[in-house]
C-alpha cells in the first residue's frame, strides 16, 4: 500500500461505542447530543473527500468537504434518532451509523 493510500473494508457500525475502522477513521462520540467529529490520520486531501449525513429515508441533512485530519459535524438542528454518515476519501467511501441522543 502506498503512504497516501486508503484502505477502506465495508464495515456497518451497529454499536453506539465509537467507530474506529480500518483506514483509520474514527467518529467520536456515539452517541452524540450536539456534535461529532470525524477523525483520520490522513494527511493530504482531494477535491472529492467529503463528509455527508443522512437520516434514515435517505434525505440528505450536512454535506461538507474534508480538508483536515478533523471534520467537526454539528447536529444540534437534528431531533434525536438514528442518521447515517458517508465519508469519502480518496475516492473510497465508507458508512456508519450515528446516534443523537
Amino acid at each position: 500500500m502506498l503512504p497516501n493510500e486508503l484502505l477502506i473494508a465495508p464495515f456497518f457500525a451497529t454499536d453506539v461505542n465509537d467507530f474506529v475502522a480500518e483506514n483509520n477513521i474514527v467518529v467520536y462520540p456515539n452517541p452524540a447530543h450536539a456534535a461529532f467529529v470525524v477523525k483520520t490520520k490522513q494527511s493530504a486531501f482531494s477535491a472529492g473527500d467529503r463528509v455527508q449525513l443522512f437520516s434514515m429515508t435517505g434525505q440528505l441533512l450536512y454535506a461538507t468537504s474534508i480538508s483536515s485530519q478533523e471534520t467537526k459535524v454539528d447536529i444540534t438542528s437534528c431531533p434525536q434518532g438514528t442518521y447515517m454518515l458517508r465519508a469519502v476519501l480518496n475516492g473510497q467511501q465508507q458508512s456508519m451509523k450515528i446516534l443523537k441522543e
